[in-house]
């Protein structure tokens, strides 16, 4: 390595560095809260970056942010993630206010291209995003999967281990591989009910 190439990788760190202490403080500052050493972009949490947190956030260890090019990342106020979170956003991922996650959630709003047999699948195009939506005050069990196109409607709950591949409406507790609903809050008995076989 040059000594110029050298210079410009220790700026190129120190400049990172300087960011995270940024975001770290400005996060502080809205009573909210991320790993100092968090995996991903830390300029993409400035005021003019693709990612917005709201106040009173916490956001665990191993949190993992891949926000793309014309990504947006939009993180409500009070939300709090647990240990080892992992965001793939290539178009928009929206996550409402009061939202509780457990260990190890992803959320993806992209995936790969795979239909061409004669081509591996590293190297065909990503498939266009598709927004993901978490309304306000949904709980999200331990690694849960909420893949491409997918909103859970607000006051929802996700089991453990669940891969949600469709909507889920709110007021709703939805378990599985492919995830389907299970319960649903009835408003005129004031209970959680059991969802039909129909759903």
């Amino acid at each position: 390595m040059t000594m110029s190439g050298a210079v410009a990788g220790a700026r190129t760190r120190a400049s990172e560095l300087f960011d995270r202490f940024r975001i770290y403080r400005e996060l502080r500052r809205r009573d909210s809260r991320i790993p100092f050493f968090f995996r991903g972009n830390p300029a993409q949490f400035r005021a003019d970056g693709p990612i917005e947190i709201g106040r009173g956030v916490v956001i665990d260890g191993e949190a993992w942010f891949s926000v793309g090019e014309n990504g947006r990342l939009i993180i409500g106020d009070h939300v709090h993630i647990n240990r080892g979170f992992v965001v793939s956003c290539a178009g928009r991922v929206t996550i409402g206010q009061n939202v509780v996650m457990a260990d190890r959630v992803f959320i993806g709003d992209a995936n790969h291209g795979y239909e061409d047999v004669s081509r591996p699948i590293l190297l065909q195009p990503m498939a266009p995003p598709r927004p993901v939506t978490i309304e306000d005050d949904c709980w999200l069990g331990i690694n849960a999967c909420i893949l491409a196109g997918v909103t859970i409607g607000r006051h929802s709950v996700i089991g453990a281990n669940s891969v949600v591949t469709r909507s889920i409406p709110p007021f709703s507790v939805a378990c599985g591989n492919p995830a389907s609903v299970v319960k649903q809050y009835d408003p005129s008995r004031q209970q959680w009910v059991r969802a039909s076989s129909e759903q």
